[in-house]
């Protein structure tokens, strides 16, 4: 074969290899974001949490309803029974772990839909030892009703377990759930509350005056209740929306007005086979032209300059700093 037709041959090769290559299906942590490894993890209060209030004792361990990733795109439905205290009201009402809790009424209020385990807390909290729980669960896809009988709770229920949660589109947030202690001072139920744990330096939150330490309260007159709502409601809103925030911040409330952005857009790769050639990727730019007779890569500190494939230039941050005149 003449040179001619190897070279075609080998643009062709070369140009479908560079159409086959994959796109990124998530993207890059946020490279600016900032923690306080102060309160990253759940603070160590459980002498003031013996001290809060009791409430009554139903024998009911509520988690969330969703199962799936789609589910939990959305709010939840229900609360899932965990688990069943052994010879508690819950079992004399023949409540059994799996069934899925969707409404209950204290007495003869009106009910209400359950959809975070707080929701059951804070009705352990409301109810007397002489109330009625009044509620409706699904089991196996058919409804049952069936009254809960509280009794005196003894002991304080088990501490709660926090997880924490990541915004990297939007706004650049970290939180974490609130501990008894955090959700009692802000006026919250426990399982209540989002502890903001970081932020972006870039964060429009940050800009507009939100800290470390911060528990979000409501966002445009919305109650969030915990870091799972308040990742749906970010999810919601699109960039440049007006956002008016409660937080509360050393034991008072503060109202800021900020709104949300989204992920810059940058140019990663271009190629144009045996000619030209871009690629961005972890901080290092590359570029090649002529066969990679000239090839550059660059990165914030240093550079790296490659001629006839064997002659090397290299440039960096020295040590010390230039001399202001």
């Amino acid at each position: 074969m003449s040179k001619l037709t190897w070279l075609i041959i080998v643009s062709v090769m070369m140009f479908l290899f560079g159409c086959t290559s994959s796109l990124p299906t998530q993207s890059d942590p946020l490279i600016d974001m900032e923690v306080s490894r102060a309160i990253f993890e759940m603070p160590q209060d459980e002498g003031l949490r013996k001290e809060l209030p009791l409430g009554v004792f139903t024998g009911v361990e509520a988690g969330d309803s969703r199962l799936t990733l789609e589910e939990q795109l959305k709010a939840p439905e229900g609360l899932l029974v965990t688990k069943i205290v052994e010879n508690s009201p819950a079992v004399a009402a023949g409540i059994q772990t799996g069934d899925i809790i969707l409404e209950a009424a204290i007495d003869e209020n009106e009910p209400i839909l359950l959809q975070w385990p707080s929701d059951w807390f804070k009705l352990e909290q409301m109810a007397k030892v002489d109330s009625d729980i009044h509620v409706l669960y699904d089991r196996a896809g058919r409804d049952f009703r069936a009254t809960i009988k509280p009794e005196k709770r003894i002991n304080p229920p088990n501490r709660l377990i926090g997880d924490t949660f990541r915004e990297e589109s939007r706004v650049g947030i970290i939180v974490r759930n609130a501990s008894e202690v955090e959700a009692e001072k802000a006026g919250l139920i426990r399982g209540e509350g989002c502890v903001v744990i970081g932020l972006a330096r870039t964060s429009p939150w940050r800009k507009a005056g939100m800290l470390f330490g911060d528990v979000i309260l409501k966002i445009n007159d919305k109650a969030i209740k915990n870091p799972q709502e308040l990742l749906m409601t970010i999810n919601a809103l699109k960039k440049n929306d007006d956002v008016k925030m409660i937080v509360f911040r050393d034991n008072k409330k503060v109202e800021l007005n900020t709104t949300v952005s989204r992920r810059q857009k940058e140019v990663k790769k271009i190629d144009i086979p045996l000619l030209f050639s871009y690629n961005k990727k972890r901080g290092i730019e590359e570029t090649s032209m002529l066969l990679g007779i000239f090839n550059i890569r660059k990165t914030k500190v240093a550079s790296e300059l490659k001629l006839f494939w064997f002659i090397n230039f290299t440039i960096g941050d020295s040590s010390r700093l230039e001399e202001v005149k």
